[in-house]
């Protein structure tokens, strides 16, 4: 018995290297749903290893993973369980803290999303990255997501007008303010015109009941003007404050930077094999000729 658990741990833990691997590969083809799988069969496995710091690890980056999958299958509540897992196995990893942050700015949750960044921004100055790549690419676009994120929150908690003292004692909103801003502006406007209008020796408005029926169009034409702007401003603002889409987002890790450099090399690749093949056949022709 006691010859066989170490084989039997040796085998559960090859199987889970085996999940996980094949959890990555999905990621990379955006076979999400099957990655899924793969790492939790990752998970299940991991649970009949050793208790340790090794075994913490893997859970942290299995989880981390799996959170990713969630996440661009919009399961952001199972994505956020993840995240926090991640966490709570590896609190000193800068991307465990970056994967919740992440899960947050989808959630659109700016406050916790930037605090999460920061945490991550702090555990990379202890713990960096491995590779001089992950430096300049994933930690340079979490400063980016870390500003961006700290804008919004700020956005998210200023009001959506800033009301002067007197339109809150008569308790306008932020949807009504607008409206009566207008139309008063508009009976202002029309009372000028009218107050003109009377001056000339032909008036356009005559009596009071014209006088009237002209502020009242004009204040009628304010409001529905002022109701527009609010709509407008009001739409701005959901805009700025909409979370991103899952879709348009690109891992942090992957930068432009190592994109155009692993292009190159591949490049210089196909080019050296044509090279190779133009000198082989350079030497062929040669030798023919010489026989």
């Amino acid at each position: 018995m006691t010859k066989d658990r170490p084989v039997s741990f040796e085998k559960c833990y090859k199987d889970f290297l085996e999940q996980k691997e094949a959890g990555n590969v999905c990621i990379k083809s955006d076979k999400f749903e099957n990655a899924i799988r793969h790492y939790s069969e990752a998970l299940q496995l991991l649970t009949k290893q050793k208790p340790g710091k090794e075994t913490a690890q893997n859970l942290g980056v299995v989880c981390s993973n799996r959170s990713l999958a969630y996440l661009k299958l919009g399961r952001f509540e199972r994505a956020l369980d993840d995240a926090e897992a991640c966490v709570q196995a590896c609190p000193k990893w800068w991307k465990a803290y970056f994967r919740l942050g992440e899960v947050y700015r989808f959630l659109g949750e700016y406050l916790h999303a930037a605090s999460a960044y920061q945490r991550a921004l702090d555990c990379a100055k202890v713990d960096p990255p491995s590779t001089q790549a992950q430096q300049e690419g994933a930690l340079q676009d979490l400063r980016e997501r870390h500003l961006a994120v700290i804008q919004l929150a700020q956005l998210s908690l200023q009001p959506a007008e800033t009301l002067h003292p007197v339109e809150a004692s008569i308790g306008l909103t932020a949807s009504t303010v607008w409206v009566v801003r207008g139309a008063v502006v508009m009976m202002l406007v029309m009372a000028w015109l009218v107050f003109v209008d009377s001056c000339t020796s032909k008036p356009a408005v005559k009596g009071s009941v014209q006088v009237a029926a002209t502020m009242l169009g004009g204040m009628v034409l304010g409001g529905v003007s002022g109701w527009v702007v609010g709509v407008w401003r009001s739409s701005l603002r959901e805009i700025k404050l909409r979370p991103p889409s899952v879709t348009q987002e690109q891992e942090p890790n992957i930068s432009k930077r190592n994109l155009d450099s692993k292009i190159t090399s591949e490049g210089g690749r196909r080019g050296s094999r044509s090279r190779r093949r133009a000198l082989a056949g350079k030497h062929k022709d040669q030798k023919e000729q010489t026989s």
